[in-house]
């Protein structure tokens, strides 16, 4: 979109301000993904700093090697804004929804009530206090894991479909 802007004043300071907010933005993915990096690792602070400098001289030379690095960013910002938006939601709810089942289905026995099999309502009284809300049912979390695959078809077209269009970008730009 900012390439297509036509060339005057208002365009120009369009562009400085979206530059200066990818150089002020870039520290926080490399951050993290140094620091998630260190904590997978058991990374020394030297690897840490080595890592973050190869993010960033990764980063430089994509940009100076191609001719449109916003086509770079458009692709990768189509997978990653699908990924946060589409399928990291309900993986998120998938994981919290079962952690609330879990102490029903650990306890399988209700000793006090001398059944063999209870049902999951007296389970699910005895194990939880009664602030919480019920656990939701395993049709829910299906649902969640559904959705979740749904997300990922939803990542893969919107990528697929960036690229595509970066390419035929980059075509014309030889042509």
């Amino acid at each position: 979109v900012i390439d297509d802007l036509p060339p005057d004043a208002l365009a120009a300071a369009v562009r400085y301000t979206m530059a200066a907010v990818c150089v002020a933005s870039a520290p926080v993915g490399v951050v993290a993904g140094a620091e998630i990096f260190k904590a997978k690792c058991g990374a020394s602070r030297l690897v840490t700093l080595g890592s973050r400098i190869l993010i960033v001289a990764s980063a430089a030379t994509l940009a100076v090697a191609l001719p449109s690095f916003a086509l770079v960013v458009s692709v990768v910002g189509a997978g990653a804004v699908s990924f946060l938006s589409f399928v990291l939601p309900p993986l998120i709810h998938h994981k919290l929804a079962s952690s609330l089942r879990e102490p029903a289905l650990e306890n399988r026995l209700a000793p006090e009530a001398g059944l063999d099999a209870p049902t999951d309502d007296l389970v699910e009284r005895r194990d939880k206090p009664p602030d919480q809300p019920p656990p939701p049912p395993a049709s829910a979390l299906v649902a969640d894991l559904a959705a979740a695959a749904l997300g990922i078809l939803v990542v893969l077209l919107a990528t697929t479909l960036t690229a595509r269009s970066v390419c035929e970008k980059l075509r014309a730009l030889h042509a």
